[in-house]
């Protein structure tokens, strides 16, 4: 491919996958609900240029992302785009202290992209990929039951059954850390300064890092996904 349309088609590629070839990492991140609609999809770091586009483009019934949108913005927009979109931004959010969010170095646009990319892996992604590959064994088997195919799903069963067993638990602590995510969503819409807002989030942030250290290992030993496994997106 020529270089020169690897450049333009890149970003667009990428938005269509739900994967940043750069970072490795999803777009939409795997902890999203990804049963709501695709405008509602954000994070604490989703401009509010992309919530608005998403929301507009909606009523014409065409649905993407927010974090697409911002990820098409700065992939096109480059370094000195990326100042204009972030200046933009914080027009947008003016003196309402309920979008105020802390600044952290990885959020300069010369930093977001390589430290996303620093960050890309760690306990939580490992979390993910887990339950995400439990919960497709899960979902086979149970797929398999609805088919009539009951000879096939009890062998299916019997085969991952060691596997599957762990579903309960990682669910269990896929609801801590979605509590914990909540928590931080309500601290950061909330009117409190924005130095408070970043001590209660970085004390959150490390809330879900003791959970996921002391799990993580312990579940990636036993389940062991096979290397050809890839998490849905």
């Amino acid at each position: 491919m020529n270089p020169f349309d690897a450049a333009a088609y890149g970003p667009l590629i990428e938005a269509s996958m739900n994967f940043d070839f750069f970072t490795g990492r999803s777009i939409v991140p795997y902890y999203i609900d990804r049963t709501i609609e695709p405008r509602l999809q954000s994070t604490d770091r989703t401009t509010e240029i992309s919530k608005n586009v998403s929301d507009f483009l909606s009523k014409g019934n065409v649905e993407i992302s927010p974090l697409k949108i911002d990820h098409l913005l700065y992939g096109y927009g480059g370094t000195l785009g990326s100042y204009v979109i972030d200046v933009v931004d914080l027009i947008l959010k003016g003196d309402d202290p309920t979008k105020q969010r802390p600044m952290r170095m990885e959020d300069y646009p010369v930093m977001r992209r390589f430290r996303a990319r620093e960050f890309g892996g760690g306990p939580s992604e490992d979390f993910y990929e887990l339950k995400q590959y439990v919960d497709q064994l899960y979902g086979s088997m149970k797929q398999l039951e609805k088919q009539g195919r009951f000879d096939e799903a009890s062998a299916y069963a019997a085969t991952n059954a060691s596997v599957i067993g762990y579903r309960k638990g990682l669910n269990e602590v896929a609801d801590q850390l979605s509590e914990l995510r909540k928590v931080e969503q309500i601290i950061l819409s909330s009117d409190l300064p924005v130095k408070e807002k970043e001590k209660q989030q970085d004390e959150l942030r490390e809330a879900r890092q003791i959970i996921l250290r002391a799990i993580v290992p312990i579940y990636k030993a036993e389940i062991r996904p096979p290397l050809r496994f890839k998490p849905l997106n």
